[in-house]
């Protein structure tokens, strides 16, 4: 049995087939054993799911602007 959605503890894992609508992982490009990054916020009741497309250009981002001397 898979937790709900704000259950379980950093690190575990759940089907995003049961968690996530098919119109939400379709647009966020995701498919069957991919991985994704969950952030919540409670008090606004938000789930942001960041696909690893989203996280490259993030830390590609980070890291550019950490070895040209650019401030985060």
């Amino acid at each position: 049995m898979q937790p709900e959605v704000g259950q379980g503890s950093p690190g575990t894992r759940l089907d995003i087939r049961e968690a996530l609508p098919a119109t939400l992982r379709h647009r966020c490009r995701l498919g069957p054993g991919d991985r994704v990054l969950l952030a919540a916020d409670p008090e606004q009741d938000l789930l942001i799911v960041h696909p690893p497309a989203a996280l490259d250009d993030l830390l590609a981002q980070r890291h550019t602007e950490a070895l040209s001397g650019d401030p985060a």
